[in-house]
């Protein structure tokens, strides 16, 4: 499922199993593109992807250091385990957090 979040959903939604959070832009088009990706693989493999809007929650991307979109935190048990930045195909991205089970 992907759900776009704000700081506290973010906080109180990162728990058990393996979570990605996705930071993008509405007029990012990678970001447009890897949404299509994000979403096979959350029917795929059954995961949580979390949508953070860049423009929305300015000081969440401040702290995560975001300096370019769309970029992807691969979370394990409520810690982050990975980074990937820029746009991947389904088959990258999935290979990426396959790893992680």
């Amino acid at each position: 499922m992907l759900k776009e979040v704000n700081r506290e959903e973010l906080q109180s939604a990162l728990g058990k199993g393996v979570q990605l959070v996705v930071f993008f832009a509405e007029w990012c088009g990678p970001c447009k593109m890897y949404k299509q990706s994000l979403e096979a693989l959350s029917e795929a493999q059954g995961i949580d992807i979390l949508r953070v809007n860049i423009d929305k929650e300015r000081d969440l991307s401040i702290e995560h250091r975001v300096s370019s979109i769309p970029l992807t935190e691969i979370y394990v048990d409520g810690e982050m385990v990975e980074t990937v930045s820029g746009y991947l195909p389904f088959e990258q991205i999935q290979a990426v957090v396959l790893k992680h089970f």
